[in-house]
């Protein structure tokens, strides 16, 4: 395909092929994206232009540039859902759309959401140090924080010991059991005789917290 910026008045770009762009035609994203703003009958959404852009740039060796081509198909769909949402239930989904772009650009580029998953793990770490603190983290399994050596302060030695860092790193990952979740809880009741005063204050604010942390974990 050979063109120039000067011939793109009400372009037709539906169905559209083509195996590359010649030399002296605009070859950047952002060039390509002025041409593609320019399509005639865009009423619906379509794909298929983005899609073969971002085919071509990807075969000549411009991978970057295919990337930001398909980053903007998925912003182009998010905006029509968006302006079709109306107050309905669709507003869901319209949220996710816009978070999948603050995070990852929906997919394309996922090293950006670790600076996210790092703050979380971090948070996760502190509240769950803090809840320890308050002796409001208990075990999971009622044999152990019902028995009399529990109530003492002891742990049988077998049980794993509760780590805080590890247990926000066990709840973010839903397909990964580092023993911590299924042995460690949030207490909202009183278990242990030398709990804080505080123990029922610190074991909800963690039991809710650890509902967001979660969340967040599939959401990543």
């Amino acid at each position: 395909m050979v063109d120039e910026a000067a011939c793109w008045p009400d372009l037709i770009l539906t169905g559209l092929t083509y195996d590359s762009i010649g030399h002296g035609s605009p070859q950047t994203a952002e060039e390509r994206l002025v041409w593609l703003g320019r399509r005639q009958n865009t009423e619906k959404f379509d794909p298929q232009p983005y899609e073969q852009l971002a085919k071509v740039l990807k075969a000549t060796g411009h991978a970057g540039e295919a990337r930001r081509i398909l980053i903007e198909k998925e912003r182009d769909y998010a905006r029509r859902k968006r302006q079709a949402a109306g107050t309905g239930p669709q507003w869901l989904h319209v949220i996710w759309l816009w978070l999948m772009d603050k995070l990852t650009r929906h997919g394309y580029e996922p090293w950006r959401v670790l600076p996210y998953v790092l703050a979380v793990w971090a948070l996760g770490w502190g509240i769950y140090s803090d809840t320890d603190r308050h002796f409001a983290m208990v075990p999971a399994k009622e044999r152990v924080y019902m028995s009399e050596k529990y109530q003492e302060g002891a742990l049988p030695p077998q049980y794993p010991r509760f780590n805080a860092f590890i247990y926000s790193v066990d709840v973010f990952f839903p397909f990964v059991d580092l023993h911590q979740e299924s042995e460690w809880r949030p207490a909202t009741e009183k278990v242990r005789k030398d709990q804080s005063e505080f123990y029922a204050h610190n074991g909800w604010i963690a039991k809710v917290y650890t509902w967001i942390h979660i969340a967040l974990g599939w959401g990543s």
